[in-house]
């Protein structure tokens, strides 16, 4: 299989954006990165519009690379946080000693 072409250049439907963000992932390389599967990414993040814009090309769905970074920058923060909680309720209540 041949590679493709990851950039809105090769279509021409965004060039109005600056050379960095032109990068698009399609619902497989969203899911890589983000460690779940395709039909999370298309039901539960495309569809309830957490990965905005969504873009068809050919009938194919693309986000943009910096959007699911982004998200997946904000979900790492929430669980760090979350995690954080979680030890500092389990050190008040003596379950573990540092």
């Amino acid at each position: 299989m041949g590679e493709r072409c990851m950039s809105f250049d090769s279509c021409g439907c965004c060039s109005h954006l600056p050379p960095g963000k032109r990068d698009l992932l399609s619902v497989a390389e969203v899911a890589q990165l983000l460690n779940v599967s395709p039909s999370y990414v298309v039901h539960r993040l495309m569809r309830t519009y957490v990965l905005r814009p969504i873009l068809r090309v050919h009938g194919r769905r693309y986000v943009l690379r910096v959007t699911a970074e982004a998200y997946l920058r904000k979900r790492r923060r929430l669980a760090r946080r979350a995690l954080r909680e979680l030890a500092c309720i389990q050190q008040k209540a003596g379950a573990y000693k540092c």
